[in-house]
C-alpha cells in the first residue's frame, strides 16, 4: 500500500507551493483531512470552524489545544483541497490553471458554507469568462449558481450564437437553454432600439449645421435626430454609423460591437472629406461610440438582473 502524501501545514510534500503561514506561532494541528485520492493535511480546527459553520459543527467547538488529532475524509480531490484550505489560511492565494480547477473549488466553497471563499472564487472565475462564457453558464445552471449564470449570459453575447459545442450543454435542461436564447433575442431588440437621451453633450461635429459642410457631407442628405428630447441636425456619415451599429446589435448585442473599427472606418472616411468635420470627427464618433457602448452594457446588465436562467 502506498504511503498518503502528508504534509504538516496542509498542503502536499513534494508541492511547489509554498507553506502556509499559521495565525501565531502556534505549530500545532489537531485534524487530519484526507481527500478522496488519498492526500492528507494536517490542519487547525479553529481555523477551518472560523471558516466554515459546515466544519464548526463537524467539531462540536472542541478545545482548539487538545493533543488528540481528529481524521476527517472528505470527497474533494487533494488540488480542490489544497486551493481551499489556502483561501482559509493567511498565505498566498492558490492559482488557477483552468476553469475546472477553479470550478471546483467554487463548488466546494459553497458546500461548506466558506462565504470569504465564495465570494473570493467570484472574482477568481471571472478570468475565464472571456474565453469560456458557454462553458460557465452550464456549470452555473447545472449546480445551482444563479449569479455566475447571470454573470456568464452576459459574456456569451459577446460571441456569435452558439459559436461552438461545449460538453457541459448535456448537463443542463432545454429550459436554461431556451432562457438563454431568450435572454440573448430581448437584448438584441431592446439594445438596436436605444435612443439617444443618454447623449452627454450635443456639440459633437456630427450634430453641426450649416453651410460649412463640403465633400461627402455636402453631396449626401442630413437628417434630423432625437437627442436629448430635441431635434438635431445629423450628419448623414453619423446616421449612417448608427445604422451599421443597430444591425450589428440586433445579432451581438454587447458594448464592445458598437466600437469596432468595421463600424466605424466607413464613417470617419466620410468624414474626412468634410473640411468643417474632418478635425473633429474621430475624437467626436470615439467619445460617443464609447458612451454607446456602456449604455448598451448597462441594458443588458438589466435585462439579465430581471431573469432567472438557474430556474423558471
Amino acid at each position: 500500500m502506498s504511503t498518503p502524501n502528508t504534509s504538516n501545514f496542509g498542503f502536499p510534500k513534494n508541492s511547489s507551493s509554498k507553506c502556509p503561514i499559521l495565525i501565531s506561532d502556534d505549530t500545532h494541528t489537531d485534524l487530519l483531512v484526507r481527500s478522496s485520492n488519498s492526500v492528507e493535511f494536517r490542519v487547525h480546527k479553529t481555523i477551518l470552524a472560523v471558516a466554515s459553520p459546515v466544519f464548526r459543527d463537524m467539531f462540536h467547538v472542541v478545545d482548539p489545544l487538545s493533543d488528540d488529532e481528529d481524521e476527517v475524509d472528505l470527497p474533494e480531490d487533494g488540488k480542490t483541497l489544497d486551493r481551499l484550505f489556502r483561501l482559509c489560511y493567511p498565505v498566498d492565494e492558490p492559482t488557477f490553471g483552468s476553469l475546472d480547477s477553479a470550478w471546483n473549488v467554487r463548488k466546494a466553497a459553497k458546500k461548506y458554507i466558506m462565504d470569504a471563499a465564495e465570494n473570493r472564487m467570484k472574482e477568481i472565475l471571472k478570468q475565464f469568462l472571456p474565453e469560456h462564457p458557454l462553458r460557465m453558464f452550464a456549470l452555473a445552471c447545472r449546480d445551482g449558481f444563479e449569479d455566475e449564470a447571470k454573470l456568464a449570459a452576459r459574456h456569451t453575447l459577446r460571441h456569435p450564437l452558439l459559436s461552438s459545442y461545449v460538453p457541459e450543454l448535456e448537463d443542463i435542461s432545454g429550459g436554461a437553454l431556451y432562457r438563454l436564447l431568450e435572454y440573448r433575442l430581448k437584448c438584441g431588440q431592446l439594445t438596436s432600439e436605444l435612443g439617444f437621451d443618454w447623449v452627454p453633450r450635443v456639440d459633437y461635429i456630427f450634430f453641426k449645421s450649416g453651410a460649412l459642410h463640403s465633400g461627402a457631407c455636402l453631396e449626401m442628405d442630413s437628417g434630423m435626430s432625437m437627442i436629448n428630447g430635441r431635434f438635431f441636425p445629423a450628419r448623414t456619415w453619423w446616421r449612417e454609423y448608427v445604422n451599421r451599429a443597430r444591425n450589428a446589435l440586433r445579432e451581438r448585442p454587447c458594448g464592445e460591437v458598437v466600437t469596432t473599427a468595421s463600424l466605424m472606418w466607413p464613417a470617419l472616411i466620410n468624414a474626412a472629406s468634410c473640411s468643417t468635420c474632418s478635425a473633429l470627427a474621430h475624437n467626436d464618433l470615439t467619445e460617443f461610440a464609447k458612451v454607446f457602448a456602456e449604455e448598451v452594457e448597462q441594458t443588458t446588465t438589466k435585462i439579465a438582473s430581471g431573469m432567472s436562467f438557474v430556474s423558471p
